[in-house]
C-alpha cells in the first residue's frame, strides 16, 4: 500500500468514528466525507470511468492541475491513478470538443461527445483510443453526425445513444435516430438493430440480455416508453414488453440524465421539477424507491451497499427533505434511508459525473471546492475500511 493510501486509511477510521458520534440520521459506513488530496482539472468533468487502478476523465477541461497548483496541458481527456491521485501525463488521448461519455471493452476506451477530432485526427462524435496509451484505434471507424451522450459495452458491440440522426462506418452513412449498435472491433454499424426513440438518449447501460436506455423520449418504435426502456440485445432491438418504466422523479416521467445498472436494479438520475434519484426494477420497470431534490440529479453510482446521488441541488431540505450540497447517499436496501453522508460542494451546477471502484467513490463536475478545501472539478472519496 502506498504512503498516500496509508495516511488516508488512518483518516478514514477517524472520520468513521466522528460520524458515529455526531450522526442523527442512519449511520453510514461508506465513503469518508472528506475527499483525498489529488490532481484536478481547470474545467467541468462530464464523464468518468474507473477501471484497472485508474479513473478516466472526460469533459470540457484543457489542463490538469497538480496539488501545488501547477497546470499541464490535457485536452478534455485525462487519466488519474486511484492509488496516488496523480495524472498520468504520458497518456496521450485528447479531444477538440466536449467529451460526454466513456465506455471500455478489452484494451479499448470508447469516447463519445461533441468533438470533431481525437488526437488531432478527424473523428466526429465517437472514437476508440488505447486504454493504456491514449493512442487512436484506427480500426474503429464509426462517426456520428451529432453528439454521442451515452455509451455501453454489450458482448462484442458498443451501444451508442445521443442526439445523432446518422452514423457512418467504413462502408458509408446509415440513418440511426438517437440509438445505434456498432462493432466494438471495427465500428461497423449493425444494420438490423434499429430501435427508434422519439427524442434523444442521454444514458445507456447493458447486461448480457438487455440494453437499458434513458433520456427524454416518450415512445420507442411508436410504443409508449417514457424516460427509460429495456431493449432486446438481439434482432431489431425492440423494447421488451415486460418492462414498463416507472416515474423517475416523484410521480413524473422526468428526463433521465444518467443511469447505473446493478444486478436487478436500475438507478436513475433525473431532472425536471427539481430532480429525482430513483431505483427501478430491471425486470418490470416498477419503481422501488425515489428521492426528490430541489435541483437536477445529474449522476448516480452504486458502491458497497450505498447509492450516491449527485447534481446541482443544494441547501436546506435540498435532498429527501435533508440539507445536502450536490451529493447524498442512500442505503441500497430497505428502508432506503438517506444517510448522514454530507460533504459540501461549491458551484451552482455542482456534480456531473460519478464513478466507483472497490476502494473509492469519485465525483467530477463544475465544483472547485469540497468542504471549503480546493478540489478543482474532481474529488476522490476513500471508502471506510
Amino acid at each position: 500500500m502506498s504512503p498516500w493510501r496509508s495516511r488516508l486509511r488512518g483518516f478514514a477510521v477517524l472520520g468513521a468514528v466522528t460520524g458515529l458520534v455526531m450522526t442523527t440520521t442512519p449511520s453510514f459506513a461508506g465513503a469518508v466525507a472528506s475527499p483525498s488530496k489529488t490532481w484536478g482539472t481547470n474545467g467541468r468533468v462530464s464523464a468518468m470511468l474507473a477501471v484497472g487502478g485508474n479513473v478516466y476523465l472526460g469533459g470540457d477541461f484543457t489542463s490538469v492541475i497538480d496539488t501545488t497548483g501547477h497546470s499541464y496541458p490535457a485536452s478534455r481527456l485525462a487519466v488519474i491513478s486511484t492509488d496516488t491521485g496523480v495524472v498520468n501525463r504520458s497518456w496521450i488521448g485528447s479531444a477538440d470538443g466536449t467529451v460526454s461519455a466513456l465506455a471500455v471493452s478489452g484494451s479499448n476506451l470508447y469516447v463519445g461527445g461533441s468533438f470533431s477530432k481525437i488526437n488531432g485526427v478527424s473523428h466526429r462524435s465517437v472514437a476508440a483510443v488505447s486504454l493504456s496509451t491514449g493512442a487512436l484505434v484506427s480500426s474503429f471507424t464509426t462517426t456520428a453526425d451529432k453528439p454521442v451522450l451515452g455509451l455501453a459495452w454489450s458482448g462484442t458491440s458498443i451501444i451508442m445513444g445521443g442526439s445523432f440522426t446518422s452514423v457512418t462506418d467504413s462502408t458509408g452513412s446509415i440513418a440511426r435516430t438517437y440509438l445505434a449498435r456498432v462493432s466494438a472491433a471495427t465500428g461497423a454499424v449493425d444494420r438490423t438493430w434499429a430501435p427508434r426513440p422519439d427524442a434523444r438518449v442521454r444514458s445507456v447501460q447493458a447486461d448480457s440480455t438487455r440494453i437499458f436506455v434513458g433520456g427524454e423520449f416518450t415512445t420507442i418504435n411508436g410504443v409508449s416508453n417514457k424516460s427509460t426502456a429495456s431493449l432486446s440485445v438481439s434482432g431489431s432491438g425492440a423494447p421488451l414488453s415486460s418492462y414498463h418504466g416507472g416515474p423517475t422523479n416523484n410521480k413524473n416521467f422526468a428526463p433521465v440524465l444518467n443511469m447505473k445498472l446493478v444486478g436487478t436494479t436500475l438507478y436513475v438520475a433525473a431532472g425536471g421539477g427539481g430532480g429525482g434519484c430513483t431505483a427501478l426494477s430491471t425486470t418490470t420497470g416498477t419503481k422501488i424507491w425515489g428521492k426528490h431534490a430541489n435541483g437536477n440529479v445529474q449522476a448516480v453510482v452504486y458502491n458497497h451497499g450505498y447509492v450516491y446521488c449527485a447534481g446541482h441541488f443544494g441547501g436546506s431540505g435540498a435532498f429527501d427533505g435533508q440539507t445536502r450540497y450536490k451529493l447524498a447517499a442512500v442505503t441500497a436496501t430497505a428502508p432506503y434511508n438517506t444517510t448522514s453522508f454530507a460533504p459540501r460542494f461549491d458551484s451552482p451546477l455542482g456534480i456531473w459525473s460519478m464513478a466507483a471502484d472497490s476502494g473509492h467513490t469519485f465525483a467530477g463536475g463544475d465544483f472547485t471546492q469540497v468542504n471549503n478545501v480546493s478540489h478543482p472539478h474532481y474529488a476522490a472519496f476513500i471508502n471506510n475500511p
